[in-house]
Formats: structure tokens, C-alpha cells, sequence
């Protein structure tokens, strides 16, 4: 495997387990509100982790593409990952009916916590 594919896995993995781990930690901070509240911060920060790593298995499972084809991959994988999220918004606010604001903090939090880890140096 080439070195930037074995480096972009590994970069999705550090950003989707910053994702978890903030999500996690944002349903406990709004457990005290309500358990709806804390449910629907942990969704929203999971959903944004879920959507990562399924945009970081579309754009680094094969090894070393074109570079045409590693573009469309990664912006395929991009797509995907708001339908994702979109689809995990839609489920948490129409079907289960959970808190709106927690929800978004949660996809907020989440998304920075992979601009972040995305931007951390080894």
C-alpha cells in the first residue's frame, strides 16, 4: 500500500475516534437536561462520526488509484457522508422526535472535532 492511502486511513481513523469521543462526552454534558437531550447530542456527534468513516472507506479503499479517479472517489465519499448525516437528522427530528439544539451541537461539535484531529501533526 502507498504511503498517502495508509495515511489517509489512518487520518480517518484518528478523526472518526475524535468524533466518537466527543460525542460521547457531549451526551454525558447534556444528560442533566433530559435523557432526550443527551440522546440527541450523542446522535447528532455520531451520525458526523458514521458519515466520516464511510466517506474515509469510499475514499481510501483501493490502493493507489488515478488521480482522476481518487478526486471523484473522495468527492463520491464527501456526498455520501452529508446523506448520511442528512438522513440522521431527518430520523432524529421527524421519526424519534428528539431535541433539535442538542442534535445540531452534537453534528458542531462533532464536525470540529475533526477539523481538529485533521489538523493535529504527528
Amino acid at each position: 500500500m502507498h504511503a498517502p492511502m495508509a495515511a489517509g486511513k489512518r487520518l480517518t481513523r484518528r478523526c472518526v475516534l475524535a468524533q466518537l469521543a466527543v460525542a460521547a462526552g457531549l451526551g454525558l454534558l447534556f444528560w442533566p437536561w433530559s435523557a432526550p437531550a443527551a440522546l440527541a447530542a450523542a446522535l447528532g456527534g455520531g451520525v458526523m462520526a458514521a458519515g466520516t468513516a464511510v466517506a474515509g472507506w469510499r475514499g481510501f479503499s483501493r490502493a493507489a488509484p488515478a488521480a482522476g479517479d481518487a478526486l471523484w472517489r473522495l468527492v463520491g465519499g464527501l456526498l455520501i457522508k452529508w446523506l448520511v448525516v442528512l438522513l440522521g437528522l431527518l430520523l432524529g427530528l421527524a421519526l424519534w422526535r428528539l431535541p433539535p439544539l442538542p442534535l445540531l451541537a452534537g453534528l458542531l461539535a462533532a464536525e470540529l472535532a475533526f477539523v481538529l484531529a485533521a489538523a493535529r501533526r504527528n
